[in-house]
């Protein structure tokens, strides 16, 4: 089988004294190709003929061309065969003759039969990253190859996009992440978007854990968590429920419910959270404390009552003002009494992980404070 490959002006063979000689066999392009070939002959005298020949597998060759000018033409011909070689029929004298070809590719080349088996079945090499099986004149890293067994391939640059394996799409690491960690959407008011994780990194999938929440923000990242659609919009959700209820242990103040707010997660200033939490008091007239925790106590003052059997809920929104710095409200309210609200400045570093919990305390025995809920909001 021929092995090298037909490139610009490289002489196909010099052929000396003799009357029928074989010149070197040479693959062309893959592609439908206009071969230019040119007969050089240095003895002017007698009868040459130069057959230009092309073959489907290297092996058996075909007139494809010929020229019979003594002093030598350059001919021009359109051919799909994939190898050509140049063949001395015949010269009445001797002399040195040389042909020169050179070949453009213009088109796809007809098929080798050699590649089609009996249901006529199109039969390629699988390809590499660099050079996939089916690519293009002007960007050959980039088509389709097969990986494996049951198994292509979409490469762009050299690189896979897309697998599809046994019929399930699969997306290399690196591409999952562009597409959906750096996922880019155009919204109005020159808003772009993008999902990134709490500590804005590539590279670490997205979930929704404590450790990974979701946030929106933009490409600057000025605007984390808003969804930028418009001037005034922004998005919210839960971050925790918990409806377990837990009762305080002895006198000792207990932790009753907690959540951790993931460091960062108000990033910008204005943005807040929402605590509620709530319960019920055992039936007796012990001196009952209940305290709410952003980081530290809410309330510059616990609140303590002496309620029998009654019901509480106590709620707070703490809004960032600073990177230290936020302002909160919170408001107690125990059965039908009128609600008492607080407002407080608190001094917590938002880059650290903040705990958020509620406590109970009894001056006389365990049971007397239970909570039987706690959500955490992040306000739209």
């Amino acid at each position: 089988m021929p092995t090298p490959m037909l490139s610009l002006g490289l002489p196909v063979y010099t052929f000396e004294a003799g009357t029928i000689v074989t010149g070197t066999a040479y693959a062309t392009p893959a592609k439908f190709c206009a071969i230019t070939w040119q007969c050089t002959y240095s003895n002017t005298g007698g009868t040459v003929q130069m057959d230009l020949q092309g073959s489907f597998n290297g092996s058996t060759w075909f007139l494809i061309d010929s020229s019979i000018v003594a002093l030598g033409e350059i001919r021009t011909i359109q051919t799909a065969v994939p190898f050509v070689r140049a063949f001395l029929i015949n010269k009445s004298t001797g002399g040195t003759h040389t042909v020169i070809l050179v070949a453009k590719e213009i088109g796809i080349r007809v098929i080798n039969p050699d590649n089609l088996d009996n249901s006529q079945q199109l039969l390629v090499g699988d390809g590499t990253l660099a050079l996939p099986a089916y690519s293009f004149l002007n960007d050959p890293d980039t088509g389709i190859r097969r990986s494996a067994d049951g198994s292509v391939d979409i490469i762009g640059n050299g690189i896979s996009r897309v697998s599809f394996i046994n019929g399930i799409i699969n997306l290399p690491t690196d591409t999952f992440l562009s597409w959906i960690s750096k996922l880019l959407i155009s919204a109005p008011f020159a808003s772009i978007l993008k999902l990134v994780n709490t500590a804005n990194t590539v590279g670490v999938l997205l979930d929704f854990t404590t450790a990974n929440l979701i946030k929106i923000k933009n490409l600057t990242n000025t605007a984390g968590g808003y969804l930028n659609v418009g001037p005034d919009a922004r998005v919210g959700g839960v971050l925790s429920v918990q409806s377990t209820a837990v009762a305080n242990v002895g006198t000792a103040e207990t932790d009753l419910m907690s959540f951790i707010l993931p460091a960062g997660i108000l990033d910008v200033d204005n943005k807040s959270v929402k605590i509620t939490a709530w319960g019920a008091t055992a039936a007796n007239a012990n001196l009952k404390t209940l305290k709410l925790y952003f980081g530290a106590n809410i309330s510059a003052s616990s609140h303590s009552f002496t309620f029998n059997n009654s019901s509480w809920e106590l709620s707070a929104i703490v809004v960032r003002t600073g990177a230290t710095s936020q302002i909160a409200i919170e408001k107690i309210l125990i059965s039908t009494n009128t609600p008492t609200l607080v407002q407080t400045i608190l001094s917590q570093v938002l880059a650290n992980a903040i705990t958020i919990k509620m406590t109970g305390q009894s001056a006389v025995a365990s049971g007397d404070i239970t909570c039987q809920g706690m959500i955490v909001e992040l306000l739209p």
